[in-house]
């Protein structure tokens, strides 16, 4: 499998994946700060909790989404190398039917090859010559 479709298929959904579960698991570490928060007889240690879970929380999202960012720029350098080599292939084939149409210029005078059609157009009539 190559780099490209592992991380179009592997790597890059279960990265989003785990980001939806994380989504849901810090729901319910709000609503257990909460909880404790009202529950709590010393407050302060409660509220020290809490922002202890937040700031985990928070730095595990952010590792996260900066993973999957940097799955993103990967499969995008990926996808504009592919590009690049596209684009070459493109320009050799152009220049290779310019010079067949270069050619063809010089082997069939009076005809004009267009890019356009694709075909031969006589812009010139070539008289025939008549046996005498």
């Amino acid at each position: 499998m190559s780099e490209l479709q592992k991380l179009q298929q592997d790597e890059i959904p279960s990265a989003r994946q785990v980001l939806r579960e994380n989504y849901s698991k810090l729901h319910k570490v709000a609503d257990y700060c909460e909880d404790n928060y009202m529950q709590a007889t010393d407050k302060r240690k409660a509220l020290e909790e809490t922002m202890a879970y937040s700031a985990q929380s928070l730095a595990s999202v952010a590792y996260q989404i900066s993973n999957l960012a940097s799955n993103v720029l990967q499969l995008l350098d990926l996808h504009a190398s592919e590009l690049h080599q596209v684009e070459a292939s493109v320009c050799c084939i152009a220049q290779v039917g310019e010079k067949c149409r270069e050619t063809m210029g010089v082997v069939h005078p009076g005809y004009v090859y267009t890019a356009v059609s694709g075909g031969i157009t006589a812009c010139i009539d070539i008289p025939k010559l008549v046996s005498i």
